[in-house]
């Protein structure tokens, strides 16, 4: 037990100093390859080496999360989080014609393989995502699938519970406290929001997951839900994960 907590102090302590130091940042990122490329292959669903630009905002994506990383999670699985996510964001921004997919291939069109295989990168992306999701809700007692009966049906319940979230957001000891307790702050969500306490109880399950998936890594689920949830840019504060 003793040489394990020494392992882990040692690499926090590898991980804090690399923070300021840009050669420390380098020995992290080369004793971390392996991981990056691990991560880099399964999202994109295909061999990737250190010459591939993928590989390079793989690697960026990694020091950023090790600059960002404050305990939340192990390094290593926030860390491929945060790759994930950067190079589903790539994908999608350097691929438009996926988006029309359907239409092509009612007119006959045979999808490239490379195209297929980010279809497959982009599904396993999303269980990944929806699975993280659902660990993290079911400890305050929600289902993921419970997202579109709790969600607010008139349009000024919408806006007050997206006023909450925005508050929530930009409250990092609030969202901290949330999730300690497992439980919204609904005292400090009632005084500085000006909004009844009945509204915020009534719809507690639809404030946590639009706060948790908008503080969190969850870019494809924002996607989707965002039908259900305020506008992702307009709450995403820098809150610790």
């Amino acid at each position: 037990m003793f040489n394990k907590n020494e392992k882990i102090r040692e690499r926090l302590e590898k991980i804090e100093e690399a923070v300021n130091d840009d050669t420390a940042m380098h020995e992290l990122t080369e004793h971390y390859r392996p991981l990056i490329l691990r991560t880099a292959c399964s999202v994109c669903g295909r061999f990737i080496t250190v010459h591939d630009d993928e590989y390079a905002i793989a690697l960026e994506a990694f020091c950023d999360a090790i600059r960002r990383y404050n305990g939340q999670a192990s390094p290593e699985t926030y860390a491929k989080v945060v790759i994930r996510n950067r190079l589903i964001d790539h994908m999608r921004a350097s691929k438009p014609s996926a988006i029309s997919l359907d239409a092509e291939m009612e007119t006959g069109f045979e999808p490239s393989d490379e195209i297929d295989s980010e279809r497959q990168a982009l599904a396993e992306a999303t269980r990944a995502e929806i699975a993280e999701l659902s660990a993290i809700l079911q400890e305050y007692g929600i289902s993921f699938t419970e997202l579109p009966s709790v969600s607010p049906k008139h349009e000024k319940t919408r806006h007050e519970c997206g006023r909450v979230v925005r508050f929530l957001c930009d409250s990092p000891k609030l969202c901290t406290e949330m999730r300690r307790k497992k439980a919204l702050p609904i005292k400090e969500i009632c005084q500085n929001c000006i909004i009844p306490r009945k509204t915020v109880e009534r719809h507690r399950k639809y404030i946590v997951t639009a706060t948790e998936v908008c503080i969190g890594c969850f870019p494809i689920i924002s996607e989707y839900l965002k039908k259900y949830l305020p506008p992702r840019s307009a709450l995403c504060a820098d809150v610790p994960v």
